[in-house]
């Protein structure tokens, strides 16, 4: 079944929303990282998850359905299901948290699944390079930007880990002080890769022909 026109008219606008979200979103998440004594700061972090984790559901998900329909392109699927199935394991792992505090193992869960979903990421980058068509004239540039953000979110779940370790070695502050600069990059380049996500859907709900694609 084709994707509506709706569906990727709300997903471009979503899209936008994310981008103006996700900056609240790290901002927010470095606090708690900071002050992990202050529990509004706590409450308004899993909120924030929660809404991060169904935005990117949602978007995810048309995307991979209107490659499905519009370019008859596969490839990514079971990564973007890994990528969800990843992402609901760090949403439970807050959750955890948020009623069982100061459990020892979830700083080293939440490297793994980070890091792993960084990895899966630039995967996904790679797949869709794949995709023999422009993509809109998005394709390239798109793949590229989210093989790049892949490695940067793996480089960003290095830097909170890094940041837990100072509270107990007092000796890495100044790594992980340079680790925390330069994960700043990686927000500007997920911010980005929703840039160009909201310039595909826009483009593709003025579209209906379907584009037959070597799968």
């Amino acid at each position: 079944m084709a994707i509506s026109q709706i569906r990727l008219r709300l997903a471009g606008w979503l899209s936008i929303a994310n981008i103006l979200f996700f900056p609240l979103f790290y901002y927010i998440s470095t606090r708690d990282i900071i002050s992990q004594q202050e529990q509004s700061i706590i409450n308004i972090n899993l909120f924030t998850e929660i809404i991060s984790f169904a935005l990117f559901v949602f978007l995810f998900l048309s995307f991979n359905h209107l490659l499905k329909t519009n370019f008859k392109f596969h490839k990514l699927t079971k990564l973007i299901y890994s990528l969800i199935s990843l992402k609901l394991f760090g949403l439970l792992l807050s959750l955890s948290l948020y009623f069982f505090e100061n459990l020892i193992f979830t700083k080293y869960a939440a490297f793994i699944i980070s890091f792993s979903a960084g990895i899966i990421y630039a995967f996904l980058g790679f797949n869709l390079l794949k995709l023999n068509v422009n993509l809109y004239g998005m394709g390239k540039i798109l793949s590229s930007t989210i093989i790049i953000n892949g490695f940067w979110f793996a480089f960003f779940s290095l830097s909170v880990y890094c940041n837990r370790l100072v509270d107990y070695q007092l000796t890495t502050m100044a790594v992980c002080q340079k680790v925390v600069i330069g994960s700043a990059f990686a927000v500007i380049i997920r911010l980005v890769v929703y840039i160009m996500l909201a310039i595909v859907f826009f483009k593709a709900s003025r579209k209906n022909t379907l584009v037959t694609v070597e799968s």
